[in-house]
């Protein structure tokens, strides 16, 4: 006998596949087989495995996890969105919403199809039941029935089938109504049958009567009795309230009929009978189509566009020996392109299902499972929307044993290649007998590294010393892991470029200062730089340091007295100690041309001011638009320093012939020895090139006014 049981409709799927297959679709298959890339424990009973697949989409990424249901200490259990149906929540989200120690969600997959039902509802479709309560229930597509369910029953067996349910109301003078759905959106002459988990209100629209029953002893279940009494009446209103221990009828066209004469006080029987077999479930998920029946492919409903469409896929399925298999294939992606129905059938009876139902998927394709050493479950599929989505259900693993003694160190990386003086940065994980994980602190460990060969720090970062295969092992609590360590010598010395210096602007200078920017790049191809050292010197004279903002900078900022020569060198070392030579950049002089410097030629439109506020007392001004004011020279780069204020406008800046910014000198109060201009760093690999640089005024009545403070020119040192 086979562990598990199959209640499925026969005579129902029969029909429908002749409604709904129409023209049969191409059967693709998997071309090459599922070949596991690794596997691990996840609980007494749970195991998860992971590899490719390849179909008609190409490689597929291929996640499985196997449950014993009757393994000791673990369940299978669904879960709903915030604790109501009319919600949707990530399927993470819901597994820390219910884990905690002693009931670790270990394993959970997206569950049912849900959708916005006419009236807006985003209730999850078919018969879910949750701890025995009955969440929702109904058919899906018109005319086609109930839809496909897995469930758990008291006694921990799987089952996945079609179960029929049906809802009648006994009222007083013999009429009878049925009802067709739970906690789902009434459509077009239905009856529904709304209970607090839904929701605070039906959310439904005017198009019908709803009335309010109390009495019931709640919470309902997918099979029983439950007399209640007609505490509200309520036609043509809708969007009733829901309170605790209520559960409100709403009608609407021929389903509304039969509870035309009910009135408050009236007493009613709700009778809900479901398919026999499935009396004593206590778990259920909706599920889209059969995958797998009798151990043969079986795809029911069979809808051609849809059975042939390659998509993300979730999957539950029941192998011979009654274990679950929770199953996802990635899609949409270069990646993993996703499998048809009948690949995804193929899939599931190559991981050994007898039977096997799809549930939603696409975007909504998600499987978290707890990894070796973590406390919760984390997401180890890849979801197609580049995020998780949310759901209204999902299928969780529980695993109720308590966490235990620290029963094994997890260290990771296992295995490191370093050069002398890299660092690798382990990850501690641990956990019982059980693999319940347990939180390591760094600091609680000792390390031990064969022939000294590195050294680690309280974070468990480890510093490599010695060459030579070596291996590190921590240990902690009489606990310990050993992983390999392989050092390689590193002889090499770290390259640095000469340092290049550049004028700084959008600043204020003081009088007798240029202010520099130092750049240079540098690079060690094995152990990695661990510092590097600039210095310069002025005027030709003695070297000095200048001090970094960190040991790895490549760039620092400096001052230079105008007119004086400036060089600076930089040397770099690396994490095994080896140095580079000093590398010497150019020598420059910063050179000042104030409004006064005869270099610089005006017309008579550019008037003389003093002010003490100025790098040499005085500035040139232009109140006449188109004033042009130009200086030739030769270097590298040249800034223009000037004053802003309420009354200066636009300047055009033009450098050898060519308009190359248009600067606004606007300021609401007066700002002196402001660098408004540095042009572009020249290329002086063929020699100093003669530049010029040109000042017009673009200013307007209201703002005439361009000054000129002084040009400072970055160029050769003779």
């Amino acid at each position: 006998m086979w562990g598990y049981r199959v209640r499925l409709g026969r005579l129902l799927v029969a029909l429908l596949l002749v409604v709904t297959s129409g023209v049969a679709p191409v059967r693709s298959a998997i071309t090459s087989a599922y070949a596991s890339l690794g596997s691990h424990p996840v609980a007494p009973g749970v195991t998860r495995d992971w590899g490719t697949a390849t179909a008609s989409a190409g490689k597929q990424t291929v996640n499985v996890v196997e449950v014993d249901p009757h393994a000791s200490g673990v369940a299978l259990r669904t879960s709903l969105a915030s604790n109501r149906v009319n919600a949707r929540e990530r399927t993470t989200s819901q597994a820390l919403a219910y884990s905690r120690e002693g009931r670790r969600v270990v394993a959970t997959i997206n569950g049912s199809t849900f959708g916005s039902w006419p009236t807006g509802h985003v209730a999850a479709r078919g018969l879910n039941v949750r701890n025995g309560e009955l969440l929702t229930a109904g058919r899906v597509w018109a005319g086609l029935g109930p839809i496909l369910s897995f469930a758990i029953d008291g006694a921990g067996q799987p089952m996945i089938g079609m179960p029929t349910l049906d809802i009648e109301v006994a009222m007083p003078g013999g009429a009878v109504g049925r009802l067709l759905r739970v906690n789902q959106g009434r459509l077009a002459d239905e009856g529904v049958l709304f209970t607090p988990r839904f929701d605070i209100r039906t959310r439904t629209d005017t198009n019908g009567d709803e009335y309010v029953i109390d009495g019931l002893n709640l919470p309902l279940r997918p099979s029983g009795t439950y007399s209640g009494t007609v505490a509200q009446v309520r036609r043509g209103q809708g969007n009733t309230p829901i309170a605790a221990g209520h559960v409100v009828i709403s009608v609407t066209g021929a389903a509304a009929e039969p509870f035309r004469q009910l009135a408050v006080g009236d007493p009613l029987t709700i009778s809900l009978t479901i398919e026999p077999g499935w009396e004593g479930i206590v778990q259920a998920v909706g599920g889209r189509e059969l995958l797998v029946q009798d151990g043969e492919t079986h795809i029911v409903p069979l809808r051609p566009s849809t059975a042939t469409a390659t998509h993300p896929r979730s999957a539950v399925g029941i192998t011979e020996e009654g274990r679950v298999l929770l199953v996802t294939v990635d899609g949409r992606s270069a990646d993993s392109g996703g499998l048809t129905l009948h690949e995804m059938a193929e899939l599931m009876l190559e991981q050994g299902a007898v039977s096997a139902l799809n549930l939603d998927g696409g975007g909504s394709t998600t499987l978290a499972v707890r990894r070796p050493g973590d406390i919760e479950a984390s997401i180890v599929n890849t979801p197609s929307d580049g995020s998780e989505r949310t759901v209204a259900t999902t299928l969780q693993v529980v695993s109720t044993v308590p966490t235990g003694e620290l029963d094994t160190l997890l260290l990771s990386p296992r295995q490191t290649e370093l050069y002398q003086g890299q660092q690798v940065q382990y990850v501690v994980k641990g956990h019982d007998a059980n693999h319940n994980g347990i939180a390591i602190a760094p600091a609680s460990l000792s390390w031990t590294v064969s022939s000294g060969a590195a050294t680690a720090n309280s974070s468990a970062q480890l510093t490599a010393l010695e060459p030579g295969e070596h291996t590190v092992t921590a240990r902690t609590q009489k606990v310990e892991d050993t992983v390999a360590l392989v050092v390689h010598p590193d002889v090499t010395p770290p390259s640095i470029s000469a340092p290049r210096l550049q004028l700084r602007g959008g600043l204020q200078l003081s009088r007798t200062k240029a202010k520099l920017a130092i750049g240079w790049t540098a690079d060690d191809a094995h152990s990695g730089l661990a510092r590097i050292e600039l210095q310069r010197r002025v005027n030709g004279g003695a070297w000095q340091s200048v001090s970094l903002p960190g040991p790895s900078a490549r760039t620092a900022f400096g001052e230079v007295q105008f007119g004086r020569t400036v060089q600076y060198r930089a040397r770099a070392t690396d994490a095994a100690g080896n140095r580079s030579p000093w590398t010497p950049g150019q020598t420059l002089r910063v050179t000042l041309y104030d409004e006064r410097n005869p270099a610089i030629t005006r017309g008579a439109d550019w008037l003389q001011r003093s002010s003490t506020a100025t790098i040499g007392g005085g500035f040139a001004r232009s109140l006449a638009p188109g004033a042009m004011l130009s200086l030739s020279f030769e270097g590298s780069q040249v800034a223009w320093v000037s004053v802003r204020g309420p009354r200066h406008g636009q300047t055009h800046v033009h450098l050898s012939g060519s308009q190359v910014a248009t600067v606004n000198a606007w300021h609401s109060s007066g700002l002196y020895r402001r660098v408004l201009y540095v042009s572009p760093l020249a290329d002086t690999s063929a020699g100093v090139p003669s530049q010029t640089i040109s000042l017009q005024n673009a200013g307007t009545a209201a703002r005439p006014r361009t000054d000129l403070d002084a040009f400072i020119v970055l160029g050769p040192a003779d």
